[in-house]
């Protein structure tokens, strides 16, 4: 925790980079020298600008700042004049703690733009500060009522992913007003999250009605994600209707308002959060996909009809309905045919089961096909047969099969090994043994 006598020391040292930083003059250039929310340390040169007036951000000062690649971000500082509280530099690192694990978290992300991006910050500066992107779009005060059906929509999915992404990373925001949130036509964005409070904790007093929740305002219970899907349906109420409702009750024209009806039927305007659904269960509900949603689990057997398709067709052919253009990008998508059920059995391979030899195709040389011994037929009273019709060895006779050396369908070779043979048929063809026949009555 910085205290008074670290910042007076800070600024009695003069001429660091982070003293210059905090208290350097607006339209002057200074050195910056700050961590990245990698953990990477920064150097640049930096072109200060005026102030900027930024409701509820008390006691930090806001400002532009032009850094050395030309970026221009917004940077929040804790001047000399607030650092006589610790509560204020552990509120700014309370924010910094949420920005940093917001942008390693989804950074790499598309949906990340929903937050205020983080830059860079330096806690151990003269004036501590934290740097961020600077906001695009406007806020959300003066929108009530001019959004088109399109926008709406856009609107509301965002908002719920937002809040859906700070649950998976533990945090609620705690601060989603008009003033806020910013809104470009196309992408919503939340502010900074300098009130932000991890799940769980002992909720804290903050916020004003109707757009913080009744048990956060009082400081009741537990911090809970719930809280701000609160805000979020009073944000929506007040763009369709143009009025902020009731601070602790549900607005009574919901029904007024085809967008909200699912909403509201699934608890969403509640006054306590453990009656409100969960992000997750409001996006199911407004078919907004949830990019954190555990893709369904593979078929072990996909891959063996792929294979079998693309095996057992012609060369150059495609099966039908293989083809599938690619909305996104143009491209050609090659989706394979799920195979019969006779391609799956043949792709499928029991565990501890030796795989089995390919068989040939009728049009297959004699020299390609396996010479597997074929079974002989005795003669009758020759060999016993079992209960299931196949030929059993007889006593003292060796067992059927081919010699080695010999063709196994030869007759002399299955006289030679003891095997009785059969009488031939006119024609050359071997009689099968008599069948007996039925007893008629």
């Amino acid at each position: 925790m910085r205290t008074n006598d670290g910042a007076a020391a800070g600024a009695a040292a003069g001429g660091t980079a982070g003293a210059a930083a905090g208290a350097g003059g607006e339209g002057g250039s200074v050195e910056l020298e700050f961590l990245t929310p990698g953990g990477e340390a920064h150097r640049t040169i930096a072109r200060l600008h005026t102030g900027l007036r930024i409701p509820g951000r008390k006691p930090l000062a806001a400002r532009t700042v032009t850094l050395g690649d030309g970026r221009r971000v917004l940077q929040y500082r804790l001047p000399f004049s607030g650092q006589s509280d610790n509560a204020a530099y552990g509120a700014l690192e309370r924010q910094v703690g949420a920005a940093v694990a917001l942008e390693r978290r989804y950074g790499s992300e598309r949906f990340a733009e929903v937050f205020t991006r983080l830059v860079g910050f330096d806690l151990e500066a003269a004036e501590p500060y934290v740097l961020y992107r600077a906001p695009e779009g406007k806020p959300l005060a003066g929108r009530q009522g001019t959004l088109t059906v399109a926008e709406q929509q856009k609107l509301i999915a965002q908002l719920v992913l937002a809040v859906r992404l700070l649950e998976d990373a533990g945090l609620v925001h705690r601060e989603i007003t008009p003033d806020t949130v910013r809104w470009d036509g196309t992408h919503v964005r939340l502010a900074e999250p300098y009130g932000a409070q991890r799940i769980g904790e002992p909720r804290e007093p903050f916020g004003a009605a109707p757009w913080a929740p009744p048990e956060q305002r009082e400081g009741t219970g537990t911090a809970d994600t719930r809280d701000d899907l609160w805000a979020v349906g009073r944000l929506v109420y007040f763009l369709l209707s143009g009025r902020p409702g009731p601070a602790a009750e549900p607005p009574h024209d919901l029904g007024e308002f085809r967008r909200l009806a699912a909403p509201a039927d699934s608890g969403l305007f509640d006054p306590r959060a453990v009656n409100r659904p969960r992000p997750s269960d409001l996006m199911r509900l407004l078919q907004v996909p949830d990019p954190l949603s555990a893709p369904a689990p593979a078929d072990p057997l996909s891959a063996g009809p792929a294979s079998y398709t693309h095996l057992t067709l012609p060369a150059g052919q495609e099966a039908e309905g293989t083809r599938h253009r690619g909305a996104a990008a143009g491209g050609v998508l090659r989706v394979p045919r799920p195979a019969p059920l006779l391609a799956l059995l043949a792709a499928a391979r029991f565990p501890g089961r030796p795989a089995r030899a390919r068989g040939f195709t009728a049009n297959a040389p004699a020299s390609a096909r396996p010479a597997h011994p074929l079974p002989v037929l005795p003669a009758a009273g020759g060999v016993r047969r079992d209960t299931a019709g196949h030929p059993g060895r007889q006593a003292g006779l060796p067992a059927a099969g081919p010699q080695q050396g010999a063709a196994p369908d030869a007759p002399a070779g299955r006289a030679a090994a003891g095997v009785p043979v059969l009488p031939a048929r006119p024609g050359g063809r071997a009689a099968p043994p008599a069948r007996p026949v039925p007893h008629q009555r």
